[in-house]
């Protein structure tokens, strides 16, 4: 979606206290190349959605080694965001 309206859909997920983990991976690095890029496009989110980079990762995660990072992530993010 636009930037606008993705930074409207975010706002109302957490606003309704939806915790949510962004994914990103670092392989297009002209599309996403440094962890708070995000809270570039989203100040006002900092603190409010949990992000994860992996610089090394292509979109699909097919090396096996970055997905075990990526389920490693997700358990343990998982682990402490349950309520």
């Amino acid at each position: 979606p636009p930037l606008a309206e993705y930074r409207a859909q975010l706002t109302r997920l957490v606003d309704r206290g939806v915790r949510i983990l962004a994914i990103f991976s670092g392989i297009h690095g002209a599309g996403y190349n440094h962890p708070d890029q995000m809270f570039e496009w989203f100040p006002e989110l900092r603190g409010r959605i949990d992000r994860a980079y992996f610089p090394h990762a292509n979109h699909t995660f097919t090396e096996l080694s970055v997905q075990a990072e990526l389920v490693d992530t997700v358990a343990h993010w998982l682990e402490h965001n349950n309520r």
